[in-house]
């Protein structure tokens, strides 16, 4: 996915690794990123993908477990923010953030929870060294006072993987495989594959090497995976991208992308 980790390194970690330089220049290194876009493509894996870029910790805050604390969501919140600004550098990341930042005209429960949110971005914002990484299937869900500019730096659509990228994913799949000196069309796979997240390429492989362990299992041959298993195992596993899907993600990339 050479356009968005292109677009990843570019506008978030080379500004955060070289603050001087973006400093001299006038350029505000992040503080605060969304990442949004259909799920499995990929929102966590760049968001710890960032932080191993820059060499920070990782913390990830997961709205379930703080929903569940006696405190309640919000007072949760609250105490996490707190602690994690006296730390000199942190990634912050946060999954389904439409969870605990939901739109307050649709779900009035939210209300405290969404203005403690309001509240703690701004310190966290104020000091270097921290980003605050949040992801969501569904930006549209998302409160707009909490994603406005000043409060959220960037906010980047990941889709689901193009051409290239699906050639990447079934060569490195493949290459896991015993499929012996045959050569494996992956021009074709990532052509019937559209629509795959890399979840749904690593499910297809498994089949086809499923496929190839019964035979060899029932004394069959040929006894490795052959391009028969590949191309029947994608006919097999339904893609977790549709159209309908490709094109709800396009007018959102539209209305919310912010690069």
């Amino acid at each position: 996915m050479s356009t968005e980790k292109s677009l990843i390194e570019s506008r978030i970690v080379a500004p955060l690794a070289d603050p001087v330089t973006a400093r001299n220049l006038g350029l505000m290194a992040p503080a605060t990123v969304m990442l949004f876009g259909p799920p499995g493509t990929g929102k966590t894996t760049f968001a710890r993908a960032i932080a191993g870029r820059l060499g920070w910790p990782f913390v990830e805050l997961l709205p379930s477990k703080l929903a569940s604390a006696p405190a309640g969501l919000a007072s949760e919140l609250r105490r996490a923010f707190t602690e994690l600004v006296g730390l000199e550098h942190v990634v912050v990341f946060i999954d389904e953030f439409d969870e605990i930042a939901s739109r307050r005209q649709s779900r009035p429960e939210m209300q405290s929870v969404v203005n403690e949110l309001l509240k703690a971005i701004p310190p966290f914002r104020a000091q270097p060294g921290r980003l605050l990484v949040c992801a969501t299937n569904f930006i549209d869900n998302i409160d707009p006072a909490v994603i406005r500019p000043g409060r959220f730096d960037l906010i980047v659509p990941i889709g689901p993987p193009d051409r290239n990228a699906r050639e990447a994913l079934w060569l490195a799949a493949v290459e896991r495989l015993d499929h012996r000196d045959v050569k494996v069309d992956i021009d074709q796979l990532a052509a019937q594959s559209v629509g795959f997240t890399p979840g749904d390429v690593a499910l297809a492989a498994q089949r086809a090497a499923a496929a190839a362990f019964n035979r060899i299992r029932g004394s069959e041959d040929p006894q490795w995976v052959t391009n028969e298993d590949l191309f029947s195992a994608v006919q097999r596993t339904a893609a977790s991208v549709s159209s309908a899907d490709f094109e709800h993600f396009a007018d959102e990339s539209l209305r919310h992308s912010r690069v």
